[in-house]
């Protein structure tokens, strides 16, 4: 059926909850090009931030046991993430400023915190256009969204743009353009170093809280702006880093992940849990198993399967279990086996 299953990592194990929400953790190495899921739950409804908690420090102890170095921590902006961070003795404001936590597994060690960038960029942009312009200084003219709209009015019929990726797409708002991030990151390209002080003049009462972001936004911004450079200098500081790829930072490789069983799942882009759960077992195994692009190795292609996302479709997209989709399971059971033994 899919209950809720959070296996031996929290006392509430024998739910009789109809699960209807995955919960995903996914390991990104910062040293090298590559990305692995390292655990799911089944859950009814969201994960309590508690549970979350609990969760994460257990999947950091294993990582590191493993060994593995866990070096950060990337969620989104949701209430539940939120409340981890709390737990885990994140605090945003001025006074009690902490971007980090102790790593379990080392005390010598920080692991430090990060809200996804590109949800952040859709936050700002989305505040931008429901309020129309925003107020960093009374004595500073408002940032306001037909700047932007002027600009592409200016440019819709010239030749030469100074914005040439702009398009209608970024002003007329609907539903799912406001989740579409890359059109955030591209109206909004300002540094956000002034935060503090754009925060400290709402707090000084000489701007209104509409003219300033919303405290959750607000909030991860200083939290993933200082983890970022702390991070970056403990990097190359420490670790002999020669550069860092920032961009390993977002959870974009997350997002991926859920496009792809999407993808999988066929016109159900809402899979049951039984049949998430399949499909999470086998990109896992892919994950690991798909040779490099590049590297010390040679792929004998004659003599090794591989595992194509068209293996995985023609299973799930068959319902049924028929003498032909039993057939195509054992044919892909006998390919990791190869794989795997080879």
């Amino acid at each position: 059926m899919g209950l809720e299953d959070f296996g031996e990592e929290l006392n509430n194990t024998n739910s009789s909850q109809k699960a209807n929400h995955a919960l995903v953790l996914m390991w990104q190495s910062l040293a090298d090009n590559f990305v692995q899921p390292i655990a799911v739950f089944a859950s009814h409804g969201t994960v309590k931030g508690v549970d979350l908690a609990k969760l994460v420090i257990r999947a950091i102890l294993l990582m590191e046991n493993a060994g593995g170095q866990v070096v950060g921590l990337t969620s989104d902006g949701a209430t539940t993430n939120r409340t981890m961070w709390n737990l885990l003795g994140i605090c945003p404001n001025s006074e009690n400023f902490k971007n980090y936590f102790e790593n379990p597994y080392d005390s010598s060690r920080k692991v430090f915190v990060f809200s996804d960038t590109p949800h952040l960029l859709k936050t700002i942009r989305n505040r931008l256009y429901e309020k129309k312009q925003l107020l960093v200084h009374p004595s500073k003219t408002p940032i306001k969204w037909e700047h932007y709209q002027n600009v592409y009015k200016i440019e819709a019929n010239s030749l030469t743009k100074a914005c040439p990726k702009i398009n209608k797409n970024h002003f007329e708002l609907n539903n799912l353009s406001k989740m579409k991030v890359k059109y955030a990151a591209q109206v909004l390209k300002e540094a956000f170093a002034f935060i503090n002080e754009w925060e400290s003049n709402l707090k000084n009462q000489l701007i209104t809280k509409n003219d300033f972001l919303t405290q959750m936004t607000a909030d991860g911004l200083k939290i993933t702006l200082k983890s970022t450079m702390d991070l970056v200098d403990y990097l190359l500081n420490e670790c002999n880093y020669k550069y860092v790829m920032t961009t390993k930072l977002n959870q974009d490789c997350l997002e991926k992940f859920f496009g792809i069983i999407r993808q999988v799942a066929g016109p159900n882009d809402h899979p049951s849990t039984p049949t998430f759960l399949q499909l999470y077992r086998m990109l896992s195994m892919y994950s690991l198993i798909k040779p490099p692009k590049s590297g010390n190795c040679t792929i004998f292609e004659d003599n090794i399967p591989m595992i194509t996302i068209a293996d995985l479709k023609e299973i799930i997209n068959d319902s049924t279990n028929t003498p032909a989709r039993i057939n195509k399971i054992e044919k892909l059971k006998l390919k990791i086996n190869t794989i795997v033994g080879s």
